[in-house]
């Protein structure tokens, strides 16, 4: 229920940008989160996300989320992306639809023994759930300055989420209540934006809120 009204605060006032004073957050925002347009791969991957649910598989992601790492991928043009927490093979193919040539290597857990080298990737999407007694800031310290990541699980964490938007290599945090990102240009401000992943077009959840929107506000 907490995050259901937290959801609902976030879509009636975080939303479209308001308040938002860096150029690169702005747009991240209207562009690539809130960016609504009905992609043709949506079909083929709603598809295959049936599939799999109809097989017996619990995801981790709803299909928002799921579309939104798709958008994000396909905005920054991100060819090679590490992934811990697959979700049934969901993430890496919404990650690389984009492109052909995109590549994606998939770890489950990371643990200290993995000892990868996240400064080759453009982007990192890490499931907090597996990660096995691992300080994420090793990860962070050995990021490029390019790179995105990508994080599930972060309304489960609020101590790891925490810990990551308070590290100093880390310029920009957007908090999505159960995903959250981080970039690492030196030149952005160090600072955390809440906002939220809108519902799907045609849901039940993005009437109600439009009507809100229209009549309420």
């Amino acid at each position: 229920m907490k995050y259901f009204f937290n959801r609902l605060y976030r879509l009636v006032f975080c939303r479209k940008g308001f308040g938002i004073h860096s150029p690169f957050v702005y747009d991240l925002i209207t562009n690539v989160i809130e960016e609504n347009r009905e992609y043709y791969v949506y079909k083929e991957l709603r598809a295959e996300r049936k599939k799999l649910k109809r097989s017996g598989c619990r995801l981790r992601l709803r299909e928002r989320e799921h579309r939104l790492l798709f958008r994000i991928a396909n905005r920054f043009r991100t060819y090679k992306m590490l992934v811990s927490g697959s979700d049934s093979g969901l993430i890496p193919l919404y990650l690389t639809k984009f492109s052909n040539s995109s590549q994606c290597t998939v770890i489950e857990p990371v643990t200290q023994e993995n000892n990868v080298a996240t400064s080759d990737y453009d982007l990192l999407f890490i499931d907090f759930k597996y990660i096995n007694n691992f300080n994420i800031n090793e990860i962070i310290n050995k990021t490029g300055e390019n790179a995105i990541m990508i994080f599930a699980g972060i309304d489960e964490n609020a101590a790891k989420w925490h810990e990551i938007a308070s590290n100093p290599k880390v310029s920009v945090t957007v908090d999505l209540q159960n995903i959250g990102l981080a970039f690492f240009n030196p030149a952005l401000p160090h600072r955390t934006y809440k906002c939220v992943i809108p519902s799907i077009r045609n849901t039940v959840f993005y009437a109600a809120v439009k009507f809100l929107e229209e009549n309420l506000l």
